[in-house]
Protein backbone atom coordinates (compact mmCIF):
# COMPACT_ATOMS: atom_id res chain seq x y z
CA UNK A 1 0.00 0.00 0.00
CA UNK A 2 2.80 2.38 0.93
CA UNK A 3 4.67 1.59 -2.31
CA UNK A 4 1.41 2.18 -4.25
CA UNK A 5 0.99 5.69 -2.74
CA UNK A 6 4.62 6.51 -3.57
CA UNK A 7 4.05 5.33 -7.12
CA UNK A 8 0.90 7.46 -7.44
CA UNK A 9 2.74 10.55 -6.20
CA UNK A 10 5.62 9.86 -8.62
CA UNK A 11 3.17 9.66 -11.51
CA UNK A 12 1.50 12.92 -10.41
CA UNK A 13 4.85 14.65 -10.06
CA UNK A 14 5.89 13.53 -13.52
CA UNK A 15 2.59 14.77 -14.91
CA UNK A 16 3.10 18.17 -13.32
CA UNK A 17 6.56 18.47 -14.84
CA UNK A 18 5.03 17.77 -18.24
CA UNK A 19 2.33 20.36 -17.62
CA UNK A 20 4.92 22.94 -16.61
CA UNK A 21 6.78 22.36 -19.86
CA UNK A 22 3.48 22.95 -21.67
CA UNK A 23 2.99 26.32 -19.93
CA UNK A 24 0.25 25.28 -17.48
CA UNK A 25 0.17 26.96 -14.03
CA UNK A 26 1.70 24.20 -11.93
CA UNK A 27 1.04 25.79 -8.54
CA UNK A 28 -2.72 25.90 -9.15
CA UNK A 29 -2.72 22.37 -10.56
CA UNK A 30 -0.68 21.12 -7.64
CA UNK A 31 -3.07 22.67 -5.17
CA UNK A 32 -6.01 21.08 -6.92
CA UNK A 33 -4.24 17.71 -6.98
CA UNK A 34 -3.56 17.83 -3.26
CA UNK A 35 0.28 17.83 -3.41
CA UNK A 36 0.48 21.10 -1.50
CA UNK A 37 -0.70 21.36 2.06
CA UNK A 38 -4.36 22.35 2.27
CA UNK A 39 -4.99 25.21 4.67
CA UNK A 40 -7.28 24.32 7.58
CA UNK A 41 -10.85 25.57 7.38
CA UNK A 42 -11.38 29.04 8.83
CA UNK A 43 -14.60 30.48 10.20
CA UNK A 44 -15.28 34.21 10.12
CA UNK A 45 -17.54 35.91 12.65
CA UNK A 46 -18.73 39.42 11.80
CA UNK A 47 -19.91 41.65 14.65
CA UNK A 48 -20.81 38.56 16.65
CA UNK A 49 -23.98 37.99 14.65
CA UNK A 50 -23.02 36.72 11.21
CA UNK A 51 -20.76 33.71 10.77
CA UNK A 52 -19.77 31.92 7.60
CA UNK A 53 -17.55 28.90 7.12
CA UNK A 54 -16.82 29.11 3.42
CA UNK A 55 -14.95 31.75 1.48
CA UNK A 56 -12.03 32.15 3.92
CA UNK A 57 -8.68 30.33 3.90
CA UNK A 58 -5.33 30.76 5.61
CA UNK A 59 -1.81 30.78 4.18
CA UNK A 60 1.27 31.29 6.34
CA UNK A 61 -0.89 32.50 9.21
CA UNK A 62 -2.64 35.13 7.05
CA UNK A 63 -6.40 34.86 6.62
CA UNK A 64 -7.69 35.54 3.13
CA UNK A 65 -11.25 36.25 2.10
CA UNK A 66 -12.80 35.32 -1.22
CA UNK A 67 -13.31 38.58 -3.12
CA UNK A 68 -16.96 37.64 -3.69
CA UNK A 69 -17.59 38.05 0.05
CA UNK A 70 -16.02 41.50 0.41
CA UNK A 71 -19.08 43.59 -0.43
CA UNK A 72 -21.23 41.44 1.89
CA UNK A 73 -18.99 42.08 4.89
CA UNK A 74 -17.65 45.57 4.13
CA UNK A 75 -20.90 46.88 2.70
CA UNK A 76 -19.80 50.51 2.38
CA UNK A 77 -16.63 49.75 0.41
CA UNK A 78 -16.39 49.05 -3.31
CA UNK A 79 -13.95 46.42 -4.60
CA UNK A 80 -13.57 46.62 -8.38
CA UNK A 81 -11.66 44.11 -10.52
CA UNK A 82 -9.70 44.91 -13.66
CA UNK A 83 -9.26 41.39 -15.04
CA UNK A 84 -7.08 42.41 -17.98
CA UNK A 85 -4.60 44.22 -15.71
CA UNK A 86 -4.78 41.64 -12.92
CA UNK A 87 -5.64 44.32 -10.35
CA UNK A 88 -8.29 45.03 -7.74
CA UNK A 89 -9.19 48.56 -6.64
CA UNK A 90 -10.65 49.19 -3.18
CA UNK A 91 -12.66 52.43 -3.07
CA UNK A 92 -13.80 54.17 0.09
CA UNK A 93 -14.43 57.85 0.91
CA UNK A 94 -11.02 59.52 0.89
CA UNK A 95 -9.19 56.32 -0.13
CA UNK A 96 -8.23 54.41 -3.25
CA UNK A 97 -6.06 51.29 -2.88
CA UNK A 98 -4.85 49.32 -5.90
CA UNK A 99 -3.69 45.71 -5.51
CA UNK A 100 -1.91 43.58 -8.09
CA UNK A 101 -2.50 39.85 -7.81
CA UNK A 102 0.46 38.05 -6.22
CA UNK A 103 2.41 41.20 -5.33
CA UNK A 104 3.26 42.56 -1.89
CA UNK A 105 3.03 46.19 -2.88
CA UNK A 106 -0.17 48.25 -2.75
CA UNK A 107 -0.73 51.75 -4.12
CA UNK A 108 -2.77 53.84 -1.67
CA UNK A 109 -3.84 57.31 -2.86
CA UNK A 110 -0.96 57.27 -5.31
CA UNK A 111 1.73 56.18 -2.82
CA UNK A 112 3.40 52.77 -2.79
CA UNK A 113 3.30 50.65 0.36
CA UNK A 114 4.94 47.24 0.79
CA UNK A 115 3.47 44.47 2.93
CA UNK A 116 5.31 41.33 4.09
CA UNK A 117 2.70 39.23 2.28
CA UNK A 118 0.78 39.36 -0.99
CA UNK A 119 -2.55 41.11 -0.42
CA UNK A 120 -4.30 39.30 -3.28
CA UNK A 121 -3.83 35.66 -4.26
CA UNK A 122 -5.40 33.69 -7.06
CA UNK A 123 -5.89 29.92 -6.83
CA UNK A 124 -7.82 27.26 -8.68
CA UNK A 125 -10.69 27.75 -6.23
CA UNK A 126 -10.93 31.53 -6.60
CA UNK A 127 -9.33 34.88 -5.87
CA UNK A 128 -8.67 35.94 -2.29
CA UNK A 129 -7.73 39.17 -0.54
CA UNK A 130 -6.09 39.45 2.88
CA UNK A 131 -8.69 40.16 5.56
CA UNK A 132 -6.14 42.05 7.66
CA UNK A 133 -5.48 44.38 4.74
CA UNK A 134 -9.18 45.16 4.38
CA UNK A 135 -9.62 45.64 8.12
CA UNK A 136 -6.65 48.01 8.36
CA UNK A 137 -7.70 50.12 5.38
CA UNK A 138 -11.34 50.31 6.47
CA UNK A 139 -10.64 50.73 10.20
CA UNK A 140 -12.17 47.50 11.42
CA UNK A 141 -11.17 45.46 14.46
CA UNK A 142 -9.86 41.95 13.91
CA UNK A 143 -8.66 39.08 16.14
CA UNK A 144 -8.16 35.32 15.86
CA UNK A 145 -9.46 32.61 18.18
CA UNK A 146 -7.00 29.75 17.67
CA UNK A 147 -9.09 27.23 19.61
CA UNK A 148 -12.15 27.56 17.38
CA UNK A 149 -10.12 28.69 14.34
CA UNK A 150 -12.41 31.69 14.05
CA UNK A 151 -11.49 35.14 12.81
CA UNK A 152 -13.49 37.68 14.80
CA UNK A 153 -14.19 40.85 12.82
CA UNK A 154 -15.85 43.95 14.26
CA UNK A 155 -16.85 46.41 11.59
CA UNK A 156 -19.33 49.27 11.63
CA UNK A 157 -20.50 50.67 8.32
CA UNK A 158 -20.14 54.44 8.40
CA UNK A 159 -21.65 55.10 4.99
CA UNK A 160 -24.65 54.16 2.89
CA UNK A 161 -23.53 53.46 -0.66
CA UNK A 162 -25.05 53.03 -4.10
CA UNK A 163 -23.18 51.48 -7.02
CA UNK A 164 -23.94 51.26 -10.72
CA UNK A 165 -21.47 50.29 -13.40
CA UNK A 166 -18.34 52.43 -12.85
CA UNK A 167 -19.89 55.00 -10.49
CA UNK A 168 -20.26 54.79 -6.70
CA UNK A 169 -21.98 57.27 -4.37
CA UNK A 170 -21.58 57.34 -0.58
CA UNK A 171 -23.35 59.36 2.10
CA UNK A 172 -21.89 59.70 5.60
CA UNK A 173 -24.43 58.53 8.18
CA UNK A 174 -22.97 60.88 10.79
CA UNK A 175 -22.77 64.22 9.01
CA UNK A 176 -24.52 63.79 5.65
CA UNK A 177 -21.44 64.40 3.49
CA UNK A 178 -21.81 63.01 -0.03
CA UNK A 179 -18.88 61.33 -1.84
CA UNK A 180 -18.64 60.29 -5.48
CA UNK A 181 -16.26 58.10 -7.48
CA UNK A 182 -16.39 57.68 -11.26
CA UNK A 183 -14.33 55.32 -13.40
CA UNK A 184 -12.50 53.95 -10.37
CA UNK A 185 -11.13 57.32 -9.28
CA UNK A 186 -10.47 58.40 -5.68
CA UNK A 187 -13.85 59.16 -4.04
CA UNK A 188 -14.21 62.90 -3.55
CA UNK A 189 -16.48 64.89 -1.25
CA UNK A 190 -19.29 66.55 -3.23
CA UNK A 191 -20.67 68.51 -0.30
CA UNK A 192 -22.87 68.45 2.76
CA UNK A 193 -26.51 67.32 2.77
CA UNK A 194 -29.25 67.45 5.40
CA UNK A 195 -29.46 63.64 5.50
CA UNK A 196 -30.05 62.15 8.95
CA UNK A 197 -30.57 58.37 8.97
CA UNK A 198 -33.39 56.69 10.86
CA UNK A 199 -33.14 53.01 9.92
CA UNK A 200 -32.82 51.21 6.56
CA UNK A 201 -31.00 53.43 4.09
CA UNK A 202 -30.68 52.92 0.32
CA UNK A 203 -28.77 55.07 -2.16
CA UNK A 204 -29.61 55.18 -5.86
CA UNK A 205 -28.70 57.68 -8.55
CA UNK A 206 -29.44 58.69 -12.13
CA UNK A 207 -26.78 60.02 -14.49
CA UNK A 208 -28.37 63.10 -16.10
CA UNK A 209 -25.35 64.12 -18.17
CA UNK A 210 -21.57 63.99 -17.97
CA UNK A 211 -21.75 66.87 -15.50
CA UNK A 212 -24.93 66.16 -13.51
CA UNK A 213 -26.21 63.41 -11.23
CA UNK A 214 -29.51 63.00 -9.36
CA UNK A 215 -28.98 61.11 -6.10
CA UNK A 216 -31.92 59.63 -4.17
CA UNK A 217 -31.48 58.58 -0.55
CA UNK A 218 -34.40 56.48 0.72
CA UNK A 219 -34.73 55.86 4.45
CA UNK A 220 -37.34 53.34 5.59
CA UNK A 221 -38.24 53.66 9.27
CA UNK A 222 -40.85 52.92 11.93
CA UNK A 223 -42.54 49.67 12.80
CA UNK A 224 -43.17 47.83 10.59
CA UNK A 225 -41.24 50.24 8.36
CA UNK A 226 -44.25 52.22 7.19
CA UNK A 227 -42.31 55.48 7.21
CA UNK A 228 -40.20 56.65 4.27
CA UNK A 229 -37.96 59.70 3.94
CA UNK A 230 -36.73 60.71 0.49
CA UNK A 231 -33.77 63.01 -0.06
CA UNK A 232 -33.30 64.17 -3.65
CA UNK A 233 -29.87 65.67 -4.28
CA UNK A 234 -28.58 67.26 -7.48
CA UNK A 235 -24.82 67.06 -8.02
CA UNK A 236 -23.37 69.27 -10.78
CA UNK A 237 -19.69 69.36 -11.72
CA UNK A 238 -18.91 67.23 -8.67
CA UNK A 239 -20.68 69.52 -6.17
CA UNK A 240 -24.02 69.38 -4.36
CA UNK A 241 -26.06 72.26 -5.80
CA UNK A 242 -29.62 71.48 -4.67
CA UNK A 243 -31.54 69.12 -2.42
CA UNK A 244 -35.09 68.48 -1.23
CA UNK A 245 -36.74 66.19 1.29
CA UNK A 246 -40.20 64.75 1.74
CA UNK A 247 -41.60 62.15 4.14
CA UNK A 248 -44.45 59.66 4.00
CA UNK A 249 -46.03 57.33 6.51
CA UNK A 250 -48.57 54.66 5.69
CA UNK A 251 -49.46 51.69 3.51
CA UNK A 252 -49.74 53.39 0.13
CA UNK A 253 -47.16 53.81 -2.60
CA UNK A 254 -44.84 56.80 -2.27
CA UNK A 255 -43.42 56.39 -5.79
CA UNK A 256 -43.22 59.62 -7.74
CA UNK A 257 -41.78 60.72 -11.09
CA UNK A 258 -38.66 62.85 -10.80
CA UNK A 259 -38.39 64.40 -14.25
CA UNK A 260 -40.59 66.47 -16.57
CA UNK A 261 -39.01 67.24 -19.93
CA UNK A 262 -35.53 68.63 -19.33
CA UNK A 263 -36.28 69.60 -15.75
CA UNK A 264 -36.13 67.63 -12.52
CA UNK A 265 -39.11 67.52 -10.17
CA UNK A 266 -38.20 67.97 -6.52
CA UNK A 267 -40.88 67.54 -3.86
CA UNK A 268 -39.94 69.51 -0.77
CA UNK A 269 -42.72 68.67 1.72
CA UNK A 270 -45.71 70.71 0.46
CA UNK A 271 -43.91 72.37 -2.45
CA UNK A 272 -42.97 71.21 -5.93
CA UNK A 273 -39.94 72.61 -7.75
CA UNK A 274 -38.94 72.37 -11.41
CA UNK A 275 -35.14 72.44 -11.37
CA UNK A 276 -32.53 72.31 -14.13
CA UNK A 277 -29.76 69.68 -13.90
CA UNK A 278 -27.35 72.45 -12.85
CA UNK A 279 -29.49 73.21 -9.78
CA UNK A 280 -31.19 76.38 -11.04
CA UNK A 281 -34.90 76.58 -10.15
CA UNK A 282 -37.16 77.18 -13.15
CA UNK A 283 -40.51 77.17 -11.36
CA UNK A 284 -41.99 76.46 -7.94
CA UNK A 285 -45.52 75.65 -6.89
CA UNK A 286 -46.84 75.63 -3.33
CA UNK A 287 -49.21 72.70 -3.72
CA UNK A 288 -50.40 72.90 -0.13
CA UNK A 289 -51.50 76.53 -0.46
CA UNK A 290 -52.86 76.31 -4.01
CA UNK A 291 -54.98 73.24 -3.37
CA UNK A 292 -55.61 73.67 0.33
CA UNK A 293 -53.91 70.35 1.07
CA UNK A 294 -52.80 69.36 4.55
CA UNK A 295 -51.24 66.22 3.12
CA UNK A 296 -48.02 65.24 1.39
CA UNK A 297 -48.37 64.10 -2.20
CA UNK A 298 -46.80 62.22 -5.08
CA UNK A 299 -46.49 63.35 -8.71
CA UNK A 300 -47.66 61.00 -11.47
CA UNK A 301 -47.41 63.27 -14.53
CA UNK A 302 -46.27 66.80 -15.34
CA UNK A 303 -45.87 69.00 -18.40
CA UNK A 304 -46.23 72.71 -19.15
CA UNK A 305 -50.03 72.47 -19.12
CA UNK A 306 -51.13 69.88 -16.58
CA UNK A 307 -50.00 68.29 -13.37
CA UNK A 308 -51.28 65.03 -11.87
CA UNK A 309 -50.74 64.72 -8.14
CA UNK A 310 -52.00 62.24 -5.58
CA UNK A 311 -52.46 63.33 -1.95
CA UNK A 312 -50.90 60.50 0.01
CA UNK A 313 -53.50 59.88 2.70
CA UNK A 314 -56.70 60.15 0.62
CA UNK A 315 -55.16 58.56 -2.48
CA UNK A 316 -57.42 60.41 -4.95
CA UNK A 317 -55.80 61.72 -8.11
CA UNK A 318 -56.01 65.48 -8.72
CA UNK A 319 -55.61 67.20 -12.08
CA UNK A 320 -54.10 70.67 -11.75
CA UNK A 321 -54.35 73.00 -14.74
CA UNK A 322 -51.11 74.97 -14.87
CA UNK A 323 -52.63 77.71 -17.04
CA UNK A 324 -55.87 78.37 -15.17
CA UNK A 325 -54.76 77.33 -11.68
CA UNK A 326 -57.82 75.13 -11.22
CA UNK A 327 -57.86 71.68 -9.62
CA UNK A 328 -60.12 68.73 -10.43
CA UNK A 329 -60.63 65.59 -8.36
CA UNK A 330 -60.72 63.02 -11.14
CA UNK A 331 -62.65 60.35 -9.25
CA UNK A 332 -65.66 62.67 -9.29
CA UNK A 333 -65.44 62.93 -13.08
CA UNK A 334 -64.53 59.37 -14.03
CA UNK A 335 -65.93 56.95 -11.44
CA UNK A 336 -69.52 55.82 -11.13
CA UNK A 337 -71.76 57.28 -8.44
CA UNK A 338 -71.59 53.98 -6.60
CA UNK A 339 -67.78 54.06 -6.54
CA UNK A 340 -67.76 57.70 -5.47
CA UNK A 341 -70.00 56.87 -2.54
CA UNK A 342 -67.74 53.96 -1.56
CA UNK A 343 -64.71 56.25 -1.49
CA UNK A 344 -66.48 59.08 0.31
CA UNK A 345 -67.60 56.78 3.14
CA UNK A 346 -64.46 54.63 3.47
CA UNK A 347 -62.17 55.64 6.34
CA UNK A 348 -58.84 56.56 4.75
CA UNK A 349 -56.81 55.41 7.75
CA UNK A 350 -57.91 51.79 7.34
CA UNK A 351 -55.23 49.47 5.97
CA UNK A 352 -57.43 48.20 3.13
CA UNK A 353 -58.55 51.66 1.96
CA UNK A 354 -58.05 51.41 -1.83
CA UNK A 355 -57.89 54.99 -3.03
CA UNK A 356 -59.48 55.76 -6.39
CA UNK A 357 -57.64 52.96 -8.24
CA UNK A 358 -56.85 55.37 -11.08
CA UNK A 359 -53.44 55.20 -12.74
CA UNK A 360 -52.24 57.54 -15.47
CA UNK A 361 -51.46 55.68 -18.70
CA UNK A 362 -50.81 58.26 -21.44
CA UNK A 363 -51.71 61.62 -22.96
CA UNK A 364 -52.85 61.83 -26.57
CA UNK A 365 -53.68 65.30 -27.80
CA UNK A 366 -56.02 66.76 -25.19
CA UNK A 367 -57.12 63.41 -23.82
CA UNK A 368 -55.73 61.75 -20.71
CA UNK A 369 -56.01 57.96 -20.48
CA UNK A 370 -56.22 56.15 -17.15
CA UNK A 371 -56.25 52.52 -16.11
CA UNK A 372 -58.89 51.79 -13.50
CA UNK A 373 -59.76 48.79 -11.36
CA UNK A 374 -63.43 48.96 -10.39
CA UNK A 375 -63.76 49.27 -6.62
CA UNK A 376 -64.62 46.03 -4.82
CA UNK A 377 -64.43 44.11 -8.11
CA UNK A 378 -61.72 42.54 -10.26
CA UNK A 379 -62.90 44.31 -13.42
CA UNK A 380 -60.41 46.64 -15.14
CA UNK A 381 -61.21 49.52 -17.48
CA UNK A 382 -59.56 52.27 -19.49
CA UNK A 383 -61.05 55.69 -18.71
CA UNK A 384 -60.59 58.95 -20.61
CA UNK A 385 -60.63 62.58 -19.56
CA UNK A 386 -60.51 65.38 -22.13
CA UNK A 387 -58.91 68.65 -21.13
CA UNK A 388 -61.02 71.75 -21.60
Amino acid sequence: MKRRRLLQKSVLAASLVALACAGVNVSETATAAGLTKKAPDIRVSVNGTYTFEQGAVQWDGITYLNVKEVNHIFGDAALVENASAGTFTLLYPGMKAVYTTGQRSVIVNGKKHVRDYASVKRTASGTYIALRELSDRLQGGISFNSQTRTVVLNYKERYAVGRHESTSVWVDKQNGTLYISKQGQLPQAAGQTSFKPRDLVYVTFKQLSNASLLVTISDSWGEPHLGMDYYKIIVHNGKVVREAKTSYYGFRSSASIDQAGNNLLLIDQGKLHWVRPDGVTVQSLDIGSRLGLQDVFTVEYADQDVLLIRPYTVGKLILYNMKTGTATELYKKLLTEEEQEILDTWVTSEADYPGDQLWFAKLEGNTLFFKHRVLLRSEEKVLRYTLE
